[in-house]
């Protein structure tokens, strides 16, 4: 009597069991599918992107199957790549396929990377624009100090807007881009005081910076013999006086 009531239970714990089975293959397959990722063909700057779409796609395959899964999304020169590599190196996973295209495809440091483009940054066209560009680089670096920034975006500015620029001592990159940008607007003759440049002026009093005073920018530019004079001669590129140099003109200072 024992014995079938043990057969009994075992019974009714293996119709539980596939109860359970059946719930948890049917919530898998209801899942929402990530988006097939794109092939990669070894573009520079696409590698990151390329290997965390996988990652969520292959999610649900075995660690090996999600390797040869990605193996089929390599194209061009990866794919000619990957067929020498694999052939000299067993690759068994996912995650060191993953390493191994990393390291092929995306050798420079992202950091130094970044620097390298800092230290070639120029304005080439508007202030603007070349804003833009260089909080874009220097996001990428994340241990840069605000004095740099101020370093390298002084020296990759157009001369005739560093030049009313060097006569001031900035503490942020903020302040500077904003005066960049109104002797900008000044030299164009496009600069218009806003409705609110009250309270603007108001909430840098604030901060501790002082607005600058755009009356103080000298608009007409100096001719190129001018300028080819001053520096051959020595001299001062605001008062053409001996002694010292632009940024530090004393008849240029404000009190």
């Amino acid at each position: 009597m024992a014995f079938v009531q043990q057969l009994g239970d075992d019974l009714e714990n293996t119709k539980e069991e596939l109860t359970r089975t059946k719930t948890l293959l049917a919530t898998k397959h209801r899942a929402a599918k990530p988006n097939k990722p794109s092939l990669f063909s070894g573009k520079s700057g696409t590698i990151e992107a390329w290997c965390s779409h996988m990652d969520a796609y292959a999610s649900v395959s075995e660690p090996d199957e999600a390797c040869r899964i990605a193996c089929t999304y390599l194209d061009g020169e990866a794919f000619t790549w990957w067929q020498s590599y694999s052939a000299a190196t067993s690759v068994p996973d996912w995650d060191t396929l993953r390493t191994c295209v990393i390291r092929r495809f995306n050798p420079l440091n992202k950091v130094q990377a970044a620097r390298n483009k800092l230290h070639s940054w120029r304005q080439l066209k508007d202030v603007g624009g070349s804003n833009k560009t260089f909080l874009s680089i220097v996001m990428d670096i994340p241990d840069i100090t605000e004095s740099e920034k101020l370093d390298r975006y002084n020296n990759g500015l157009k001369r005739a807007i560093w030049e009313p620029l060097c006569i001031r001592t900035y503490d942020n990159l903020e302040s500077l881009m904003t005066d960049a940008h109104r002797i900008e607007a000044a030299k164009a003759g496009t600069f218009r005081s806003p409705g609110g440049s009250a309270s603007h002026t108001a909430a840098l009093a604030d901060s501790g910076v002082a607005p600058m005073d755009l009356s103080t920018i000298k608009v007409s530019k100096r001719t190129s013999e001018e300028r080819q004079r001053c520096m051959r001669e020595g001299l001062c590129l605001q008062c053409r006086e001996k002694s010292h140099l632009a940024k530090a003109c004393p008849k240029g200072q404000r009190n």
